[in-house]
């Protein structure tokens, strides 16, 4: 028996087991009802169990019964203290929730956390109290928050998880925090450069007042933490692990909410989702196992693109990804949208219906490649009516870079809360779906993340809004206007962990996109993280778990990964060899991982990288069965030429 029990009498274990399900909550899993509600005593405090039960949605809503889920109502729209919250209200309107945690010794008092914030409330969800942690210097602010637990011992003393920075307590009822999961005994839990392993769930023990527990998410284990001496041991015991993962009563719970509210709202909802998935379905099995290459726009045109074309087909690839909208801004086929004419913006470079003619001949998957924020054109268009606005130097703000003949602009963005800019990029790929192309990706879809971003001033943000919903807000009209399969692009640090740095929050993004690519980029790492591998192995352990990760995070859409098919830096100086077994690696990885495909990427379209044939990773079934039967002849005796077989055939 572990620690957590090993001094209780088997009642008083009983006793734990039924309050342990009241205080650890899983991220994903808001409320675990026990099995008879009613007032229950242990040695050192009394739990009472009342009638109220918080729970969540798939969508995150917050939810709440009296009757045990026979029927249920929701409270987290418009629940007072949400609405009114600055920076947290989402594009449908209500906070999503991670996690909740009852006061075991109240059953009015909830303590719980969204994605940016922890609120609190004393009866039970009427209204609640939002304690804006994320202004506090301890937090790191693109962190996502994950579990929540309020001690049976002090109702102020709480214990906060989150994606990437360990857990932290409050003392005070969230008036100030302190971080837990640092120094020596928590190294394990520490990946690099500043990063720690997810947090999934928290508990306080019922008897022991300086006793905590804690599990780590993606198979890291469980923990209990003695507060006063910093002991940290490894949890076993079979009942508090499953508690600590949300128990069969949290998951029964919230399943008889979505089959016992008859005709209600929440039935409704359930239709209306069950038809979204459907074509959310036939839209992924389209986009699936797509694999190829990035093509510049210059390049997709005439002998160039059928040598692209031949380089897919050789290596058993069956998609490329062209740019239809640049990072210059520029639409690089013939358009008719009379604001990027007016901008300045329609510079073609191809031929949209031979390139899809070409392609589609061939069976091959046209992915069109269309920049989002980062926009030159629109940026100056109407006096720079829609561009970030520099709040120091009152002009539009940039990202400059000194050279010999002086400070010269190189990145130019858009305000990605305007509703203008939404729709400009909405018609643009509305357009872009009508020339046949068979998917829409969009790239640059996030705030800027160089340059002086302290002095942005974004002049069409509204009230109640934040970065993650402006995207969010975005994709949703995305979403509507469009049939096709929709991908985006996004860091490969936002795909590793929850967070919404810059936006990129892949589990908002997943609820309207079927396709997310990370980038995944070794050389784009610091070098610190996971740094104990060597690089090839760091570089197929980046890709696959990297994968791995951001399918578990964004609830299952397609990964599918770009792959840096170029070399950088200190990369430059690889052998051929080497950096041929380096692609290999992060193709490997990617696999293992489990992504739907990958793209290669190589800005000027030299894909030197390429050695042998990529069979393996595009065609595995073909090549495991040409490996066979390789196999096969190399067992088989050698044949003469003027061997015969028994029927005097000749070999």
């Amino acid at each position: 028996m572990n620690t957590y029990c090993s001094h209780m009498s088997a009642r008083s274990r009983v006793r734990a087991t039924a309050f342990l399900l009241w205080v650890i909550l899983p991220f994903g899993i808001l409320y675990a009802v026990p099995s008879q509600p009613d007032a229950r005593a242990t040695e050192n405090a009394r739990v009472v169990v009342g009638r109220y039960e918080l729970s969540r949605d798939n969508e995150g809503r917050l939810l709440r019964s009296r009757d045990g889920w026979v029927t249920a109502e929701d409270i987290s729209r418009p629940a007072p203290g949400f609405s009114g919250v600055p920076g947290v209200a989402g594009v449908q309107g209500f906070v999503r929730i991670a996690a909740v945690a009852q006061d075991p010794n109240n059953h009015l008092r909830f303590a719980a956390v969204g994605a940016d914030d922890l609120y609190l409330t004393t009866d039970a969800g009427t209204s609640w109290e939002a304690l804006d942690i994320k202004s506090r210097p301890t937090i790191n602010s693109s962190l996502k928050f994950t579990a929540v637990a309020i001690s049976p011992h002090n109702p102020d003393h709480l214990l906060l998880g989150t994606s990437y920075n360990g857990f932290f307590e409050s003392t005070d009822r969230g008036r100030s925090f302190s971080r837990l999961s640092s120094g020596r005994a928590f190294a394990f839990m520490d990946r690099g450069a500043g990063f720690q392993e997810e947090v999934k769930a928290l508990g306080f023990d019922p008897t022991e007042r300086n006793l905590m527990y804690f599990e780590l998410a993606f198979g890291g284990g469980s923990y209990s933490y003695r507060r006063n001496t910093g002991e940290v041991k490894s949890v076993t015991d079979p009942e508090l692990v499953s508690f600590m993962r949300g128990g069969t009563n949290a998951a029964l719970g919230v399943e008889l909410l979505h089959t016992t509210t008859g005709n209600g709202p929440e039935n409704a909802r359930i239709s209306e989702r069950a038809a979204t998935d459907d074509q959310a379905a036939f839209r992924r099995s389209r986009a699936a196992d797509r694999t190829g290459i990035y093509i510049a726009a210059h390049r997709a045109r005439g002998h160039l693109l059928a040598e692209y074309l031949d380089l897919v087909a050789e290596h058993g690839m069956n998609s490329i990804v062209v740019d239809f909208k640049d990072d210059f801004g520029m639409l690089r086929y013939h358009s008719s949208n009379e604001t990027a004419r007016a901008a300045g913006a329609v510079r073609p470079l191809f031929d949209a219906a031979e390139l899809i003619r070409a392609a589609h001949e061939r069976d091959i998957y046209v992915i069109a490649r269309v920049v989002v924020f980062q926009d030159p054109r629109l940026y100056a268009y109407d006096n720079h009516r829609y561009a970030l606005w520099d709040s120091r130097l009152d002009r539009p703000w940039g990202v400059f870079r000194s050279s010999e003949d002086g400070e010269r602009q190189v990145e130019s963005w858009v305000d990605p809360y305007s509703d203008f800019v939404h729709q400009y990029n909405v018609q643009i790929a509305r357009e872009i779906q009508d020339l046949g192309v068979d998917e829409i990706q969009f790239d640059y879809i996030r705030f800027p993340s160089d340059g002086a971003t302290r002095d942005i001033l974004a002049r069409h943000r509204g009230e109640n809004t934040d970065r993650v919903a402006a995207l969010s807000t975005f994709l949703s009209k995305a979403r509507e206007a469009l049939e096709l399969p929709i991908g985006v692009d996004v860091y490969g640090f936002n795909a590793w962990y929850r967070m919404v740095y810059l936006g990129q929050d892949i589990e908002e993004m997943a609820r309207y996109v079927d396709v997310i690519s990370p980038m995944l980029y070794p050389s784009h790492f610091p070098r610190s993280f996971h740094g104990e591998y060597e690089y090839l192995d760091w570089a197929e352990f980046l890709y696959r778990e990297g994968s791995l990760r951001s399918t578990v995070i964004s609830g299952g859409v397609l990964i599918r990964p770009y792959i840096q098919a170029f070399l950088i830096g200190s990369e430059l100086q690889f052998s051929t060899p080497y950096y041929r077994e380096y692609l290999l690696r992060q193709l490997a990885g990617s696999r293992e991982g489990g992504a739907s495909g990958f793209t290669l990427w190589n800005a000027s379209g030299r894909y030197y990288m390429i050695g042998e044939p990529l069979l393996p990773f595009t065609r595995p079934a073909e090549s495991t069965s040409e490996e066979a039967a390789d196999d096969q002849s190399a067992n088989e005796e050698p044949v003469h030429e003027d061997a015969t077989t028994e029927e005097g055939e000749r070999q």
